[in-house]
């Protein structure tokens, strides 16, 4: 007779689960013991946060939502960074955490928090698992994570509920669509019809891809739409990599800011694909162009308001309007181009040492195609936004909506697991990295040979322009590194420190021929803070 445990893991495997993430508690020794005997591996982190982004990025390219595991009230608490970034960036996660037998809760204080009202503003259900309906609950949850728009759910599971009796039963999968809702007050042939029309006439049309573009998975009929209408696409962070970056038609990164109006103020409709108010910075909506938002979800948030929505699957409906002939619309692709390099050349200041630049194009040099990059928050992250180009679906991840420090570390050891023949190199700063460097122990034990490129500046870079913009002085910013070279060996890895292009150039090649994780310090710590004002002034203006 199975247990609720097994009933999980066979939930679990059902649902393609073959890791799941965390540090155990004394609640959870159950659920390790079931997972293993379905053959799913426990990979063990040295934070509950880091546990979160990996199973963040897990949902993120596996389409299943991740599975992290974490003890009660502590270990939930060290989960809420990573959870807070699956729920404001759309990911698929399930974490699952051990606590008090529901008699006994009420009596004992000790790690006694209340779980549901602690994640209840992070995620997008939280319940309780029991014993007579262990694989309806999961069901439950599992449908709610993977629902746009996608995020994470949380489950307890009380320590005596564990090995009560329960029963699982194979189901058949419910096929992934999304049902069709048309446009608020239409029809969906109505709704398609004024579409088609607002498009038709457009003499400049202008494509901004969202998040919601990844999340279904609908890249290959974006991609087919802009080229057989010709129209310039902008991606926002959350969509980079959708569009191939080498393609004319692709504009460049959409942030909802000063920099890309260059180009927009020449178009005369917006077309929003899968656009989230999450893509974009908070401040006012600058554009005064009609817009077309296609997306899986209503337009809720009116953040800008659009002339016509069609809701739906993103995918169907860009087929759909591909039926029409042609449009009124013909962009000259040198208008792109010469926008796109000009972004580029006013984000390459020269500076002495190593600059962004320098690693952007020597990484893209050397890195496969489908070679994948995590990009940390940081200074770092806003200039590779717009310098590294991504030439294949899914291979640019990064924290955009909770941009939370950190991130790239557990984001490539995860992205490792689910892709072991890629490579995989996570870009960032000196300080998100110090905040889960023990993550390499993580990636030495389960030998995954991922390379770090650290951006080591001892600053918050940031930080430290935004001061300097308001006029003051540098407080709380500096800090001291440890020598990088030594500090990987001492976990097993490999160290290099470099401080020009050619020295980074041959670190990086050995790098990627490594058969172990590589740390590259990139010493950074002699550029003068007015390279980064520059470019932080170029691209916020």
């Amino acid at each position: 007779m199975d247990n609720v445990c097994d009933v999980i893991a066979s939930v679990l495997k059902e649902e393609g689960s073959s890791h799941v993430f965390g540090i155990p508690g004394d609640g959870t020794s159950d659920l390790l013991e079931a997972l293993d005997n379905k053959g799913i591996e426990f990979a063990l982190t040295k934070h509950e946060s880091s546990a979160a982004i990996m199973a963040s990025v897990w949902g993120e390219i596996m389409g299943t939502p991740g599975v992290c595991i974490a003890t009660k009230t502590p270990g939930l608490t060290n989960l809420i960074n990573g959870l807070g970034h699956a729920y404001l960036d759309r990911l698929p996660v399930l974490a699952i955490t051990d606590s008090y037998p529901r008699h006994v809760f009420e009596t004992v204080v000790r790690q006694r928090l209340d779980h549901q009202e602690i994640v209840r503003g992070i995620t997008k259900w939280t319940g309780t698992t029991t014993a007579d309906c262990t694989q309806k609950i999961l069901t439950k949850a599992m449908r709610i994570a993977t629902t746009p728009r996608q995020g994470p759910v949380h489950l307890d599971l009380p320590s005596d509920v564990s090995l009560q009796s329960s029963s699982f039963r194979k189901l058949d999968k419910a096929k992934n669509i999304f049902q069709l809702a048309g446009s608020p007050g239409m029809n969906v042939p109505e709704a398609v019809k004024a579409a088609r029309k607002i498009l038709l006439n457009a003499k400049a049309p202008i494509i901004i891809a969202g998040l919601e573009v990844r999340r279904s998975k609908a890249g290959k009929e974006l991609q087919a739409f802009s080229r057989k209408f010709k129209i310039p696409v902008f991606t926002t962070a959350l969509a980079k990599s959708m569009m191939p970056e080498n393609d004319p038609l692709y504009a460049g990164i959409f942030l909802g800011g000063n920099l890309e109006l260059r180009l927009l103020k020449k178009a005369d409709l917006i077309i929003a694909i899968g656009l989230d108010t999450v893509d974009i910075y908070a401040r006012p909506w600058k554009l005064t162009q009609p817009i077309i938002s296609i997306d899986a979800v209503p337009n809720v948030n009116e953040f800008y308001h659009a002339t016509i929505e069609l809701v739906g699957d993103i995918g169907f409906f860009l087929e759909i309007l591909m039926e029409s002939e042609s449009i009124k619309g013909k962009w000259d692709t040198e208008h792109v181009r010469k926008y796109r390099q000009g972004v580029i050349e006013s984000l390459s200041v020269p500076t002495k040492g190593v600059s962004f630049h320098d690693i952007s194009n020597t990484t893209r040099s050397l890195l496969p195609d489908d070679g994948i990059v995590t990009c940390d928050s940081g200074f770092h992250r806003i200039v590779l936004l717009h310098l590294w180009d991504s030439i294949q679906e899914h291979t640019f991840f990064t924290s955009h909506g909770f941009a939370t420090m950190g991130y790239s570390l557990a984001a490539a050891i995860a992205a490792k697991l689910c892709c072991p023949d890629r490579h995989v190199v996570c870009m960032t700063g000196d300080a998100g990295f110090a905040m889960h460097m023990a993550e390499i122990e993580t990636a030495v034990r389960l030998e995954l040979p991922i390379t770090i490129v650290v951006f080591s500046d001892e600053t918050l870079s940031q930080i430290s322009v935004k001061q300097e913009r308001k006029g003051y002085k540098p407080v709380g910013v500096r800090f001291k590194n440890p020598d990088f070279e030594k500090l990987a060996e001492s976990f097993g890895a490999a160290g290099y420190t470099v401080s020009s292009p050619d020295e980074y150039k041959k670190a990086l090649s050995q790098a990627l021929e490594s058969e172990k994780p590589v740390i590259i310090g990139v010493n950074m710590v002699n550029i003068e803070s007015s390279y980064y004002r520059r470019i932080f002034d170029v691209i916020r203006g």
